[in-house]
């Protein structure tokens, strides 16, 4: 039985797919008292902030760790819960978008390849993994959600990805479930510059769903593009179309309302934004049209993105960077020889981290930023600030912090964290229609001041005492979290005492910076009764009682 305050031992890499086993859900985590879960109840306290899992697959192929890491993953962050704290009931569905787009087949050409015949394991890198996916579904069913809950959709091409399928029927989801029909209409906010509705896949966005957004940790034309882009693929046809040319895109039946004179003010906003200066945004648009290495373009996926963003009811964005991937789904900077000529093609590497949080576009800001890329070089990011959508494009602004395995909470600096080189062809002048080894392949790195920018309604969420909470919940079985703040980073003891004053376990013993964090003590074979933990930082130290209820 695999205990939660252990990491889990990752398996030597599979050779082949035959001898992937799927996950058994495990007792230790089936709660059939529990009716509510959901969102670790720190990341829900805490919406701005940005969360890294770090993860320890040892090879591209070896599915089995990739499994193993989206269920330690998700054990760690969705938790029984009460209807009183946010719980969701077990009996609502969970809706889950992976990021899949059709591999990125159209490239087949530039590749030497029929449309459709890209060899499997060069795609692999496009998609969120199955096998993490697998992962993350397996450990909310450990807390009572039933498979027949369970929804997989995806506007642009699930039915082809014979991968998901078969991950559903390993995972006992019903072949209905898997990009199943019907739709769901919204009204968009106030605020909206593009859609006055916008039509999603059932059961995306329904009052009775659990939505998560499962993304990747890639690049693409749009950029290094993350949670905020893949949540485009939950909208219905007509309204999924947000790279659909400028000039092309009118209200029609069937297709979608657009709020009037939306198209006149998105080009007013794209000429104030060339002159304030967005990277790359000066790209002009065609005569008749655009395409998606204008600075017109990218405007109108942005407003387009924003007003999707603001209307879907997502209940938390992850980004999957087990495996990272640059360039632009097929075709990348990487040259190779295939099919008798050199060709460019992208790469994947093993990044080894999860990225997640409530916020679509802080999510995709510290992604950004790992990626190698600097977010303020972005044009979605400013505009995400001037709408009012989030207060601040400062990577280093943004709260981050470690989860591990045993759900352990540690706050972190970015500079504790590996960046990448994931490189794009975003706002690449010299367009889609040059050959490939001469695209402008690049990190979007330029120094950017964020100096600049002013954020809106900023506060200093700095400290200033060191506290340590009451556990929650209390009275508990078989787990409870300890939050506790310090106003300056130093040596922490978190320290559990039974009634007799005996220490029987240490939940920290080290190094913590400055800020908030979170232990977790998962009382595996301790008795029921009254326990003690205690804080000491420096000369402080602080003691609360709790107790254990099985």
């Amino acid at each position: 039985m695999l205990n939660r305050r252990t990491f889990l031992t990752m398996s030597a890499a599979s050779g082949s797919l035959a001898v992937i086993r799927p996950i058994q859900v495990l007792g230790s985590r089936q709660r059939t008292s529990a009716e509510f879960y959901g969102v670790h109840q720190f990341i829900e306290n805490n919406p701005d902030a940005v969360f890294i899992m770090r993860t320890s697959v040892d090879d591209l192929n070896n599915f089995d760790a990739i499994r193993e890491a989206g269920l330690t993953f998700s054990r760690a962050v969705f938790v029984p819960k009460s209807e009183a704290d946010g719980g969701v009931p077990i009996t609502n569905k969970v809706a889950v978008k992976p990021n899949l787009t059709s591999r990125g087949q159209w490239h087949a050409s530039l590749l030497g390849y029929k449309y459709g015949e890209i060899p499997y394991e060069m795609t692999l890198g496009i998609v969120t993994h199955p096998y993490f996916t697998e992962g993350v579904i397996a450990g909310i069913q450990e807390l009572g959600v039933s498979g027949s809950q369970i929804y997989i959709n995806e506007k642009n091409g699930l039915k082809e990805e014979g991968d998901y399928p078969a991950m559903a029927e390993r995972a006992g989801l019903p072949a209905g479930n898997v990009g199943t029909s019907g739709s769901i209409l919204l009204d968009t906010p106030e605020g909206s510059q593009w859609f006055e509705q916008i039509k999603y896949l059932y059961p995306f966005n329904a009052d009775d769903t659990f939505y998560l957004n499962l993304a990747k940790f890639k690049t693409h034309e749009m950029g290094i593009t993350l949670s905020a882009k893949n949540i485009q693929g939950t909208c219905n046809t007509g309204y999924v179309n947000h790279c659909n040319p400028w000039n092309d895109t009118v209200s029609m039946p069937g297709r979608y309302t657009m709020i009037e004179g939306a198209r006149e003010m998105i080009y007013a906003l794209w000429e104030r934004h060339v002159s304030e200066g967005y990277w790359g945004w000066e790209t002009p648009p065609a005569e008749s049209d655009y395409d998606d290495y204008t600075g017109l373009g990218m405007e109108t996926w942005a407003q387009r993105n924003i007003d999707n963003n603001i209307t879907s009811k997502v209940n938390l964005h992850i980004v999957e960077g087990i495996i990272g991937r640059d360039g632009n789904f097929n075709v990348g900077p990487h040259p190779v020889e295939l099919n008798g000529e050199t060709r460019y093609i992208a790469n994947d590497i093993l990044s080894n981290i999860i990225i997640f949080g409530k916020k679509s576009y802080h999510v995709d800001i510290i992604g950004a930023w790992l990626s190698g890329n600097e977010p303020g070089n972005f044009g979605l990011f400013r505009i995400a600030l001037e709408r009012g959508v989030i207060s601040d494009i400062n990577p280093a602004h943004i709260p981050v912090y470690e989860i591990t395995a045993d759900s352990q909470i540690i706050a972190r600096s970015l500079t504790d964290f590996q960046r990448f080189e994931l490189r794009s062809d975003y706002l690449n002048s010299l367009g889609e229609g040059a050959d490939p080894g001469e695209t402008e392949w690049k990190l979007i790195n330029d120094p950017y001041d964020y100096g600049s920018v002013t954020a809106v309604n900023k506060t200093d969420e700095k400290p200033q005492a060191i506290v340590l909470s009451q556990n929650h919940p209390n009275p508990f079985n078989p787990n409870t979290s300890i939050e506790y703040r310090l106003p300056r980073g130093g040596n922490v003891r978190l320290e559990i005492f039974n009634r007799s004053g005996q220490l029987v376990d240490m939940l920290v013993d080290g190094y913590r910076d400055q800020g908030s964090h979170m232990a977790t003590w998962n009382t595996g074979n301790f008795a029921s009764g009254t326990y003690f933990y205690r804080l000491r930082f420096g000369g402080f130290t602080e003691t609360r009682k709790m107790t254990v209820l099985k």
